[in-house]
């Protein structure tokens, strides 16, 4: 999922508490072709996302000590254009109908459920790059 000559470049990251699950689909990411990125705290993916501008996919856990998914999610949003135009795809264990119903009104991209099916995060993330590089060709 290399960027074309046409096509900007559109880095991942990936946010997850658990160093296990941060590297697996960090790995499994990247094999599928990505340029993925990962971090284990909610801060340190936000001080990632924000001082690497060809990321434009952001992946993370919800459920996260001192900062959860959530907060991930509105601070990306809050942050101009470029955080307005990110795909922020949630990650969870939980199926409580409060933290779905606050992750799609906030605007999430996508939700997606653990334990992760290979072939549909990759297909998620790949539909969120191609959109964003179609966005940004288009600005």
């Amino acid at each position: 999922m290399h960027a074309s000559p046409n096509r900007p470049p559109c880095g991942v990251l990936v946010i997850d508490d658990d160093p296990d699950c941060a590297e697996e689909l960090r790995s499994l990411l990247s094999g599928a072709g990505f340029t993925v990125s990962s971090e284990v705290t909610a801060r340190e993916g936000l001080r990632r996302f924000f001082s690497d501008p060809e990321i434009g996919v952001v992946v993370t856990d919800v459920l996260m000590p001192r900062l959860d998914g959530l907060a991930v999610l509105d601070a990306v949003r809050a942050g101009g254009d470029r955080g307005r135009s990110a795909a922020v795809v949630l990650l969870t264990t939980s199926l409580d109908p409060e933290i779905i119903s606050e992750a799609l009104a906030r605007q999430a991209t996508a939700f997606v459920f653990k334990p992760i099916d290979p072939t549909d995060i990759v297909r998620i993330v790949g539909d969120a790059v191609h959109a964003r590089q179609e966005n940004t060709h288009r600005d």
